[in-house]
């Protein structure tokens, strides 16, 4: 059964790109612990807020990447074709890149202001807008060809760069801004090992590329991605601002459950690129639905069974005992960003088919959860639940819509 298994194509994919991107966060998720216990509780809620804005700066980057990686898929055997879209896709948002980067520098001191924040500090989070923006299309190319050796490498590399680096200059004594600098320094380095997996990319003269609709596409993928983005980093700039003193204990919490939405992430993008090729080939696709929805349940389960058991240890073994205030309480944000996992399933097989148009309605939820995240700042508890109940809401709508495809 379990070779059968591993000679699915699938089923190996998602084990591969999961291992590599697994790697990626756990270097990622090491560089915050380390980041934790150099920075204190103060500074690492700073170092939290401007983490909330980096994760926005992801909204159309996930966008680009979605997009890109929905039309490679298309002349994956034409690469003539792919490099015509991907010299379009590098003028094209390197231009838009450079635009959002002006008018976050122009609106940077009432960011500051809000996040109680150093401008300086913000105008370096800034820098992270052009790489990331590049990077995207780099990315979206690779996903779309299936060359997920390539697509994981670059994450991996810039997860052991960003550690590396930003541990160096906190232990310099640069504090949040050293810990800015390793994620600048990953984050180009990555841009360079995913522009070097597409040299053979490069090497042919590139042909038009009939890209009509993705227009039209590209507004369910915006709202879809601007969406769950959302819902997965505003909790951590509100409670920057509502909770200024609780800030870096509440994202100690925060952060652990993210753990589960960045974990589950790798089996939707390789989920992505299959269901859409066999959406071009009119060809059924739920049994890879299940695929994904199982092995996202393995990976929850696993990870809420060791939170349940273990809370105090592990906050004080990964962060120090400074963080234990809130260790009752971590399974609040764990249940809720493990919903939005399943959510997320839901969300990027819609995308992948033509069942696109049900996700506009995400943006409510997204308002909705700002709304009363807001309403609810009274107290921290309020606040996580709250959290917690849009997120059911959101994985009720979903589940509802897509039932057909998972009976």
């Amino acid at each position: 059964m379990l070779k059968k298994k591993l000679k699915d194509s699938f089923t190996r994919s998602s084990i591969m790109i999961v291992l590599m991107i697994g790697l990626f966060n756990f270097f990622n998720l090491l560089f915050h612990f380390i980041s934790g216990r150099l920075l204190g509780n103060v500074l690492y809620g700073t170092f939290a807020a401007v983490m909330g804005v980096i994760y926005i700066f992801n909204i159309p980057s996930e966008i680009i990447q979605t997009v890109v990686s929905r039309y490679t898929t298309k002349f994956a055997n034409e690469k003539r074709k792919v490099k015509s879209l991907l010299n379009r896709g590098l003028k094209r948002f390197f231009f838009l890149s450079l635009v959002i980067l002006i008018i976050f520098a122009i609106i940077s001191p009432l960011l500051g202001k809000f996040l109680f924040a150093e401008i300086p500090l913000i105008l370096l989070t800034g820098i992270l807008i052009i790489p990331i923006f590049i990077i995207s299309v780099n990315r979206g190319i690779l996903q779309g060809l299936k060359r997920f050796n390539s697509l994981g490498f670059s994450f991996f590399s810039e997860g052991i760069i960003k550690l590396g680096v930003g541990t160096f200059f906190i232990l310099l004594g640069m504090k949040v801004y050293g810990a800015l600098l390793g994620l600048i320094t990953g984050a180009f380095f990555a841009l360079l090992v995913a522009s070097i997996s597409l040299k053979d990319i490069r090497k042919n003269k590139p042909e038009n590329a009939d890209i009509r609709g993705i227009y039209s596409y590209s507004l369910p993928v915006i709202i879809s991605v601007a969406s769950v983005t959302i819902m997965y980093s505003i909790d951590l700039i509100l409670a920057r601002r509502f909770f200024p003193d609780l800030a870096g204990q509440y994202a100690v919490i925060s952060m652990l459950g993210k753990i589960i939405f960045f974990g589950t992430f790798p089996i939707v993008k390789t989920m992505f690129p299959f269901v859409s090729e066999r959406d071009d080939k009119k060809e059924e696709s739920r049994d890879l639905l299940k695929k994904s929805i199982f092995f996202v349940l393995i990976l929850v389960l696993l990870v809420l069974i060791a939170y349940s058991l273990f809370p105090k240890q592990i906050i004080s073994l990964l962060y120090g005992k400074e963080f234990l205030e809130f260790s009752s309480y971590l399974l609040l944000p764990s249940i809720t960003m493990g919903l939005l996992s399943f959510s997320n399933i839901f969300i990027y097989y819609n995308l992948s088919t033509h069942r696109k148009k049900r996700n506009y309605s995400l943006i409510f939820f997204a308002i909705a959860q700002i709304v009363l995240l807001s309403f609810f700042s009274f107290s921290i508890s309020g606040f996580m639940y709250m959290n917690l109940l849009i997120n059911l809401l959101l994985f009720i709508f979903l589940f509802l819509f897509n039932l057909k495809k998972i009976t």
